[in-house]
């Protein structure tokens, strides 16, 4: 177990494998570093890969305050420092990508490369009516009842049929070991909040953004304004993957992955 400290909070993350370079992995909303053993097991081989539990999440402890860009941002410092990395690789998926663009912006000479996956700059209002009413079932319903919707958010029909052992097993995860209401509502109220439009200028790393073709969440649309928004970034996009691509399409991002990050050292 490792842990840092941004004041008076402290956040959880694990140490993989070892290598020149180090590749940091953040989740998602309500996800924790266990979201990453996919990858991981590609990755560690190589590099020394970092997963982390973001504030509200997991390991990390879950206070019930405001979680903003700077707060994000600053905890992600604070892991780099306690993991000893002065600069690193940085992959992201949605909440994470969005922690990702804060913490490039912010403190952009600890920054090697930067991989969005999954994510967007800022809600549109199609975004925005999702989280609306997922965070109203969460209040009306529970936590429990609105899993039983957002995970055909997260996973596509196609992925319902081809990989149904590995949703089930995600589903169960999340229903045995839910996360803390008030912190997830928390972490939702960030992505509904994040906003990094006029600011993506100030992003100088190398950027990947990642997107599925069916994904309802943050869609092929915000995946590629990202690229436009960030000067010189690259756009992939997995036509048979929806909002959970790091599982539906683990080979082959993983291999995407290594790649860019072989390609700045």
């Amino acid at each position: 177990m490792a842990t840092a400290r941004n004041g008076d909070v402290t956040l959880y993350f694990e140490a993989h494998g070892a290598g020149d370079e180090t590749i940091v992995l953040v989740p998602g909303l309500g996800l924790t570093s266990r979201a990453w053993a996919g990858v991981v097991e590609r990755l560690k081989t190589d590099y020394r890969v970092v997963a982390v539990d973001p504030r509200g999440a997991g390991q990390s402890d879950k206070p019930d305050v405001v979680y903003s860009g700077e707060t994000n941002a600053t905890d992600t410092r604070a892991i780099f420092d306690a993991a000893g990395i002065e600069r690193g690789h940085f992959v992201g998926m949605s909440m994470g990508g969005m922690i990702g663009q804060e913490f490039a912006i912010r403190f952009p000479e600890r920054v090697k490369s930067l991989v969005l996956a999954s994510t967007y700059a800022a809600c549109d209002a199609w975004s925005r009516r999702l989280f609306e009413v997922r965070r109203q079932m969460i209040l009306e319903l529970g936590l429990l009842d609105h899993f039983k919707l957002s995970i055909m958010f997260v996973f596509s029909p196609f992925a319902f049929r081809r990989m149904a052992d590995e949703v089930a097993a995600i589903e169960a995860s999340l229903t045995e070991n839910p996360p803390d209401k008030k912190a997830y509502l928390r972490q939702m109220q960030f992505c509904m909040d994040h906003d990094t439009v006029d600011r993506l200028d100030q992003i100088k790393a190398p950027t990947l953004a990642v997107t599925g073709l069916h994904d309802i969440l943050t869609s092929p649309i915000q995946g590629q304004e990202l690229t436009e928004w960030i000067g010189g970034a690259r756009y992939v996009e997995f036509p048979e993957a929806s909002h959970g691509l790091i599982f539906e399409e683990v080979d082959e991002f993983s291999r995407l992955v290594r790649e860019f990050v072989e390609e700045h050292r």
